[in-house]
């Protein structure tokens, strides 16, 4: 009998090894997206991108032209020209470029309601009522009000109102801020020195879907400013709203201080950056300094119990430690005008109020962010 050749096509068939060849690649595949998975993981661990949201939603006033007739705040001596403040150069090159975007319908801006507003109605709306008192020409030459309309130009704008999103990585405390939208306002005095908290013309939205461009530049290298984080607080605070979670506000705020308190952050300075703080004297000072703003501020309310506050130091700082002074920079997308913030430090202190309104803060260190200190301009 004559044995037939097997075929080629039945040995491929039963090959043993492609099976095995496909169950290699599969394997390889799904190793190597497994170790990039982990890889990235500990990348992340490692820079502390773990961010935990503190408020979804805070709407806050800043002002950038605290030098301005039109708010005629005096400046505290101890503090630098950065506070509240943009260089005017660059201050009005930025709202002139704000506005003839929106004269050439490169962007679109909205009303408070989230309405889109006709780019040649925006001019119209910039104006402010102010009420002054005149005297009368007959007798018995009493006073009375009258209001008048007073027109302002871009340049004269001197607050932008932000709406963000803030969370913090839980290794560094760092908080990140993106913006949601921001508006421009124009502030002035009202009849007993307060200051004026308008609704802004327009408002800019970010769209936080994109990723940024490489239009980007610097707006300022340096500002300082206060927020508070309380609810129900009053109009002077420049804190307009709050959307979040209070007890991890709380949990944040006790972290942070515990943190500062053990000499955890590589860069700690006092409030006015004269010197960088040594253990002993952070223990000691920051206890102190707690100490002392707390007495003063229940003093206010009417109550002293010193070695009560003593027994219960940290809950009084969670409850009042609240006023942050942010150290940034901003950037400017000369594309699309949005406004992005990097946070260089944190001036924790306290908040003191009389009579419901907000007549201060008392900062106590300054813990900034990077390896490097960023040193004051000059």
């Amino acid at each position: 009998m004559q044995l037939k050749k097997p075929s080629m096509k039945k040995c491929e068939q039963i090959n043993p090894f492609k099976y095995t060849i496909r169950m290699n690649r599969s394997a390889f595949f799904l190793i190597a997206f497994l170790l990039i998975t982990f890889l990235s993981l500990q990348s992340c661990i490692k820079k502390g991108n773990n961010c935990k949201v503190l408020f979804k939603n805070i709407t806050y006033d800043v002002i950038i032209d605290l030098q301005s007739n039109n708010i005629g705040i005096t400046r505290e001596p101890r503090e630098g020209w950065w506070y509240n403040y943009i260089d005017v150069s660059t201050r009005k090159t930025f709202l002139n470029m704000l506005f003839n975007s929106i004269d050439s319908n490169k962007i679109i801006v909205y009303d408070k309601d989230g309405n889109a507003i006709d780019n040649k109605d925006i001019r119209k709306k910039m104006y402010v009522i102010d009420t002054i008192a005149l005297v009368r020409n007959k007798e018995p030459h009493d006073l009375y009000d009258t209001c008048i309309k007073k027109y302002f130009t871009p340049e004269m704008i001197n607050m932008i109102r932000f709406n963000e999103t803030w969370c913090y990585d839980t290794i560094t405390m760092k908080i990140e801020k993106k913006i949601i939208s921001y508006g421009v306002i124009y502030s002035t005095l009202d009849n007993y020195g307060l200051l004026k908290h308008p609704e802004p013309i327009f408002w800019v939205r970010s769209d936080t879907n994109t990723s940024r461009s490489n239009q980007e530049k610097a707006l300022t290298e340096r500002i300082e400013y206060t927020v508070i984080g309380l609810k129900n607080l009053s109009e002077q605070s420049h804190t307009i709203s709050i959307d979040g979670d209070s007890m991890v506000f709380q949990s944040y705020i006790k972290e942070f201080w515990n943190k500062a308190s053990t000499n955890k952050f590589k860069n700690i300075y006092e409030a006015s950056d004269s010197m960088k703080l040594s253990q002993k004297l952070i223990t000691d000072s920051l206890n102190n300094y707690a100490f002392a703003s707390i007495r003063k501020l229940l003093k206010l309310k009417g109550y002293i119990n010193d070695s009560e506050i003593k027994v219960n130091l940290l809950k009084y700082i969670q409850r009042y430690a609240v006023s942050f002074r942010f150290i940034e920079k901003w950037t400017i997308d000369l594309s699309t005008m949005e406004l992005h913030k990097e946070v260089y430090g944190i001036t924790a202190g306290f908040m003191f109020k009389r009579y419901g309104q907000y007549i201060g803060s008392r900062f106590i260190f300054t813990v900034y962010f990077k390896n490097k200190i960023w040193q004051p301009l000059q």
